[in-house]
């Protein structure tokens, strides 16, 4: 049922490309596809241009591995861990894959500023004589977590945090957190006697951690997450020696027993591209 439904869509989109391609004529030679991975237009761009090259653009981690196909790449990548990436496919003796890294802009801090004024977030009260601790509360529900989940990631957290009773933390949940892991992280804050924050504005739940950090780089002393792309991202992104980025992929792990099979297949190949690939600016704990 699922192939006959794909198959379905995939002449749908074809007859909707043709349609929106036809001003463009045929006088044309040469056509390049310009894609992300897990996109539904990709079989069908690649269906009426069966000679185009494909290239991908990263959009989030996971594009690392869903871009192999029986341990190869589907087409060159454009990436922020270009780098690291092609160093991790040349030990598995892939030493012909293209991977070409993204060019950022020099003032990115600046950009992501100005972009957060445009777009009129609301205020997050922070203690001005504190020092942040900004978190990243993962949606793992899928992973079948326990509720004793939550309150066990805080104290993990605080774990690695000696000094814990001098900083402010701020919550930055996904977009797709439940409700009971926002409600077991306030409780379990509020137990501990925590300064926190947790943003639940729906603006501010719903815009990247990539850009939301900018407001608060330079006051953060570290970045806590388990596996969440945004954490690598932003240990690219805001380079800084008074920022410590902490990711907790073997402790996380521990909690994927329940987790449906597709799910723990999917950690278990991240985990890798995470450890070798990603993490060169982060530390374990």
């Amino acid at each position: 049922l699922l192939r006959r439904h794909a198959h379905r869509r995939q002449e749908r989109d074809e007859r909707m490309l043709r349609t929106l391609l036809a001003p463009l004529g045929t006088g044309h030679t040469t056509v390049e596809l310009h894609l992300h991975t897990q996109n539904h237009l990709e079989a069908p761009l690649r269906s009426l241009f069966p000679e185009a090259r494909p290239v991908f653009f990263e959009h989030g981690l996971g594009d690392y591995h869903y871009l192999l196909e029986h341990g190869r790449m589907r087409g060159p990548l454009i990436a922020l861990f270009a780098d690291r990436f092609a160093g991790y496919l040349a030990r598995q003796g892939q030493l012909d894959q293209e991977v070409r890294p993204i060019l950022l802009p020099p003032d990115l801090h600046g950009l992501m500023i100005r972009l957060l004024e445009e777009l009129d977030l609301p205020s997050t009260p922070v203690p001005p004589d504190r020092r942040l601790v900004f978190v990243l509360l993962e949606a793992v529900d899928m992973y079948e977590v326990p509720h004793s989940f939550w309150a066990a990631y805080i104290d993990h957290v605080l774990s690695a945090l000696p000094d814990h009773r001098s900083h402010h933390f701020l919550f930055k949940p996904h977009p797709a957190a439940s409700t009971a892991s926002l409600e077991a992280t306030v409780r379990r804050c509020t137990e501990l006697g925590l300064s926190f924050t947790l943003m639940t504005d729906p603006k501010q739940m719903g815009i990247a951690a990539e850009v939301l950090f900018a407001a608060y780089a330079d006051r953060t002393d570290h970045v806590f997450c388990l596996f969440s792309s945004a954490c690598f991202y932003l240990s690219r992104l805001y380079p800084s020696p008074h920022i410590a980025y902490h990711y907790s992929t073997s402790w996380m792990e521990r909690w994927t027993g329940n987790a449906p099979p597709m799910y723990r297949r999917h950690f278990a190949a991240l985990k890798p591209l995470i450890e070798q690939v990603f993490a060169e600016r982060c530390v374990p704990y």
